[in-house]
């Protein structure tokens, strides 16, 4: 066997391993969430290098990243699992060009982490949750009710007070789950 061979078949188990890691997360979510079936299954994914994203057709993922999260905490995986198909219940991706794309990415991931604090799931708690709620609130207050588009615009006309730029970079930290890259291009392959 070549080297080559050999790692064409180390990354071929690598993938592998993922796919079904992917489909454990995914069955963790259906036991709480079995009204959500069809959403939670993508027809399509592609291994690619980066973390986790979609274009709301296909997931793309990285075997690295994948089985390192879910060494790191089931949970976690789980919940961007959840993160990513929340995404596309909600059309995140399918969004104009014209729009600040750092504002709406961020927008939809507090929208989106809003609802996984909400339904409060075992199978996606984090350590973070208690900050998300608190900044979560405080936005809440400000905005109304938390849709990406509501969130969208209050950051872009500067209506949340608390969110200058230092601000802005804490809350992509806070509730950055994956990768948008393949809502605006073919930037993913």
């Amino acid at each position: 066997m070549t080297e080559d061979t050999g790692i064409r078949k180390n990354e071929t188990e690598l993938e592998a391993l993922a796919a079904d890691v992917l489909e454990i997360a995914r069955g963790r979510l259906l036991v709480n969430l079995r009204y959500m079936d069809v959403a939670l299954t993508f027809h399509d994914r592609e291994v690619y290098h980066g973390s986790f994203s979609t274009d709301g057709r296909v997931l793309y993922y990285d075997p690295v990243f994948v089985l390192r999260t879910y060494r790191e905490s089931k949970e976690k995986l789980t919940r961007i699992y959840l993160h990513l198909v929340l995404h596309c219940v909600f059309c995140h991706p399918f969004i104009g060009h014209d729009a600040d794309r750092r504002l709406w990415d961020l927008a939809c991931d507090i929208a989106t982490e809003s609802v996984i604090c909400e339904l409060d799931l075992p199978c996606t708690r984090s350590d973070d949750d208690g900050r998300r709620r608190d900044m979560l609130r405080k936005i809440r207050r400000e905005s109304g009710f938390l849709t990406a588009e509501k969130i969208y615009n209050a950051l872009r006309k500067g209506d949340l007070s608390f969110a200058d730029t230092d601000t802005v970079a804490k809350l992509e930290q806070l509730f950055m789950s994956d990768e948008h890259s393949a809502w605006y291009s073919d930037d993913v392959q």
